[in-house]
């Protein structure tokens, strides 16, 4: 629903009201009528955008102050095991949900965080932004000759923090952490001193880490961040 007035003998759709408040002219956040019951917005429509890859920029809609943000980061990849022991799993990257005060007609950018590849050593996974917010990339998974190694440390300050990967066993890598919108891939079983085990589980969904390898086997890559907004 949207709201038209009449200028100069023409109907055209307002991108703005404002009203006059102690002498000064605001503008209104929304204007609402009922119909058939229920009240309607007639002056903003919502939406909804949402990124996966890359970076670029998003123009705020007229009459749109506040836009909902959901995005987490990259996750973390899975450390690769050696001839005696495992490798832990990367992390979950951070996961933020924040209500965002918009100006319209802004632009306003984002950043998807890539994927933090597996290896021998596990990559962390990159930082997802939109506008001034950052949410950062889940860790990668440690390798060590002689004992399990350490999953992948999340980093951050605000918003959630990624799930930890877990620590390797004797012959199992251990598993990537889980993110908000993601689930850790499983680290290898089987292999022992001498032989090669299989690789460790890739991540799926968004923003979360990678598995573990067990003895001479790699860790498997993260999955990369998203950006989701609504208004």
């Amino acid at each position: 629903m949207t709201l038209h007035v009449k200028q100069s003998g023409t109907w055209k759709q307002a991108q703005e009201v404002h009203i006059k408040d102690a002498g000064t002219w605001k503008p209104c956040n929304d204007v609402l009528i009922k119909d058939a019951g229920a009240w309607k917005s007639v002056l903003y429509t919502s939406g909804s955008q949402d990124w996966y890859s890359g970076s670029g920029s998003w123009t705020v809609p007229s009459g749109v102050y506040t836009v909902t943000v959901n995005m987490v980061a990259g996750g973390g990849g899975g450390g690769g095991g050696s001839d005696y022991g495992s490798a832990g799993g990367g992390s979950g990257g951070q996961y933020v949900s924040y209500s965002y005060s918009t100006t319209p007609g802004a632009s306003l950018s984002y950043s998807i965080g890539a994927l933090g590849a597996g290896g021998s050593t596990g990559v962390a996974g990159s930082s997802s932004t939109f506008g001034t917010l950052t949410c950062t990339g889940g860790g990668g998974g440690g390798s060590n000759p002689s004992s399990p190694g350490a999953g992948g440390t999340p980093s951050g300050t605000t918003g959630e923090t990624g799930n930890r990967g877990t620590c390797g066993s004797a012959g199992d890598g251990g598993d990537g952490g889980a993110s908000a919108f993601g689930t850790g891939g499983l680290g290898c079983c089987g292999g022992g001193p001498g032989s090669s085990g299989p690789a460790g589980g890739a991540a799926s969904g968004y923003g979360a880490g990678g598995g573990g390898g067990c003895n001479n086997s790699q860790g498997a890559n993260g999955s990369a961040g998203k950006v989701s907004i609504s208004w």
